[in-house]
């Protein structure tokens, strides 16, 4: 506080002149060594006025701060740069504007970003600068794809029109990678692969190996895009850890739609293991930034990603909720892959409902019937169309369809399969009487799912095995399939946070299993002795019981404090009860402190 009270009495003029000599000072001192002292120069260069020497030093320690990805201080530092060329009465290279931009872009400033790209363009173009011009496009086409594929398309074909006439291979090739990434997110793989090709035969005559390996690249995610409905050798627990790193180097230098994006990612993981409660939270975050950022791509990711958690969880209507606000932003977004992925799923939870002429008329309008299965929006959508056809009693069309889906996928061997198309063909092929061949599909979806950790899936994949082995009278592997379901399901509906949620699970999960299978069970006859609470929640009333407070709860069950509150709100409304002082009062009485003891 001294030094600034003495730091304001200074006239400007002397301000100037102390920081002038600061700098000069420094300069000699740091002459072989000024990388280190970047800032400070710039700084001081800056204060003092002395623009040529501002500029200079403004530059070099914007650069530094982005290469360490210090974004706020190298958009402060460019902006300075800016200043100090206007003061010198020189126009600034593109290369300012285009930093800064980047700078902006990572921390998710849209229009921020879109003002600095459209000056570099306008700055290249005064320049006279053509490769400039074309990275322009390139950046803009970029940014756009967070809002508008639009938009994207019209700049990435003006980079590739402008690469062709400058007569620049390598911007040409790069230009091709572009507009082919662009034709697969609107669902055009085939003109993709075109391009792909294209721009690799061209690095190959240059003989330019990071043109290369970024094309070779870019060819196998136009070739193979991992999903539910592609063969995958990846297991969950392999992908998990390299998952949250992306989310912690995201959040480190401060990349909010990359942290939105490894949030949606992290969600998916952890919903397929089942991890209910962690995926929810994750997802909720991812799209709290998407709609801060306005980036629409990770807003229709989180609503689809919720919307396919809840069908997992057996309930449509919350899933409808998510899936209808992910297709209405796809056609916002105008991305075909989008627009595909979200009407599968949005059919597939019409078909839960029983709402199956809703769904066709879904499919009718949204989803070509003469489209081929070439992508993962593609598989989805025929998918949907297989359910309808088994849901309506056409197993033979049904059967088209999955054979048709099996036969096109990508990387099938008798060891990588497709759990969810092998379950839905299972089922198939049972509504066709043919069980050895159902058994066969099944058994391979259970081996698969188990491999790769998917608990959301393989319960339901043993309940129909389960089912399948009653009817050939296999009453012990029945058994055994239903026990393993049942225990599944129990598992997945403790990691459910909300009490009403995880309630209709069960009901509606334990629903598909035999009524001599559910009632037999010591787990379900305990909690029908215990007014209808489960085992967690026991566990819940025995310790406030013991007059723990929620938090003390949490921390001995080693959950969260939201969960406990979660639990708390359903054993009041399953017992009826409108205190805590009851719950404990019943606990005592029913024998549940000495139970738990």
């Amino acid at each position: 506080m001294t030094r600034e009270a003495v730091y304001a009495g200074l006239l400007a003029r002397e301000r100037k002149k102390q920081h002038g000599t600061i700098a000069e000072t420094m300069e000699r001192l740091y002459a072989s060594a000024y990388d280190a002292h970047l800032a400070e120069l710039a700084y001081h260069f800056y204060e003092a006025g002395l623009w040529e020497k501002a500029l200079f030093y403004t530059q070099r320690a914007g650069e530094k701060a982005q290469r360490l990805y210090s974004l706020w201080a190298a958009i402060e530092h460019f902006t300075r740069v800016l200043d100090a060329a206007h003061h010198l009465g020189v126009l600034p290279p593109p290369a300012i504007y285009r930093a800064r931009g980047q700078a902006y872009e990572t921390l998710g400033d849209f229009e921020h970003a879109r003002s600095d790209y459209e000056q570099a363009l306008d700055a290249a173009r005064t320049a006279q600068d053509a490769i400039a011009e074309w990275q322009s496009f390139v950046d803009l086409g970029a940014l756009w794809a967070e809002r508008d594929y639009t938009q994207t398309s019209a700049f990435f074909q003006r980079a590739y029109e402008h690469a062709r006439a400058m007569g620049q291979p390598p911007l040409l090739a790069r230009s091709l990678n572009r507009v082919g990434n662009w034709h697969l997110n609107v669902e055009e793989p085939l003109e993709a692969l075109r391009c792909h090709q294209e721009a690799l035969a061209i690095f190959q005559q240059l003989n330019d190996p990071h043109g290369i390996a970024e094309t070779l690249d870019l060819l196998r995610g136009a070739l193979s895009i991992s999903n539910t409905m592609v063969a995958d050798a990846t297991t969950l627990a392999e992908l998990l850890p390299d998952v949250e790193m992306a989310l912690k180097i995201a959040r480190e230098i401060g990349q909010r739609s990359g942290e939105a994006y490894a949030l949606y990612q992290l969600g998916l993981c952890l919903s397929a293991q089942g991890e209910y409660g962690r995926a929810l939270d994750a997802l909720g975050q991812s799209l709290l930034i998407a709609e801060e950022l306005e980036h629409r791509q990770w807003m229709i990711a989180a609503h689809w990603a919720t919307g396919a958690l809840y069908l997992d969880l057996l309930s449509p209507l919350i899933a409808l909720h998510h899936l209808k606000q992910a297709l209405r932003l796809s056609h916002e977004f105008s991305s075909r892959h989008w627009i595909n992925t979200t009407t599968g799923s949005l059919a597939s939870a019409l078909i839960l409902q029983g709402e199956l002429v809703q769904a066709e008329a879904l499919l009718n309008t949204e989803f070509s019937g003469d489209a081929p299965a070439q992508t993962m929006g593609q598989r989805m959508a025929w998918c949907a169309r297989a359910e309808l056809a088994l849901a309506r009693g056409d197993p033979e069309l049904a059967l088209q369809i999955t054979e048709r889906l099996s036969a096109s996928a990508a990387n099938i061997s008798e060891q990588r399969g497709i759990p969810r198309l092998s379950k839905l063909r299972g089922e198939v092929l049972i509504a066709l009487s043919r069980a050895a061949e159902a058994e066969t599909a099944l058994r391979s979806a259970r081996e698969m799912t188990t491999t790769q950790g998917a608990s959301s899936l393989l319960w339901r994949i043993c309940v129909t095995l389960g089912t399948l082995y009653q009817t050939q009278s296999r009453e012990a592997e029945a058994e055994q399939a239903f026990s393993t379901a049942h225990a599944i399901i129990e598992e997945l509906a403790a990691n459910i946070p909300d009490g009403e949620v995880q309630e209709h699970f069960l009901r509606e999960s334990e629903a598909l299993l035999p009524r001599t299978r559910a009632t037999s069970s010591p787990r379900r006859a305990a909690k029908q002795a215990f007014g209808g609470l489960t085992e967690r929640e026991r566990e819940v009333a025995a310790l406030i019981a013991k007059g723990k407070s929620n938090r003390e709860i949490a921390d001995q069950l080693v959950v969260s404090y939201r969960t406990v509150e979660t639990h708390v709100g359903a054993i009041l409304s399953k017992l009826a009860f409108s205190s805590r002082a009851q719950i404990a009062v019943w606990a005592v009485e029913i024998g549940l402190v000495k139970q738990t003891q």
